[in-house]
């Protein structure tokens, strides 16, 4: 793996939040698009298993260290 600064990390959201758990990965920003829609026309928050995965990545937010160090930025 390379070290040094990243300028974009692209994952699902339960890779994103392992990667920051584990403080290999820290971000000043994320950016979730929620209108992309994938070839059978359906949107991120559409397919259970990745809402879920949205809900864990979502619940670092709860932690106020994170929070405020971290910019969720919603498209």
């Amino acid at each position: 793996m390379f070290s040094g600064k990243t300028s974009v990390a692209v994952g699902t959201p339960s890779r994103i939040a392992k990667l920051i758990e584990d403080g290999c990965l820290k971000p000043k920003s994320i950016v979730i698009d929620f209108n992309f829609r994938n070839e059978k026309k359906a949107r991120l928050i559409d397919d259970k298993h990745v809402k879920e995965q949205l809900k864990e990545l979502l619940k670092i937010f709860g932690d106020e260290t994170k929070r405020s160090s971290v910019r969720l930025l919603i498209y």
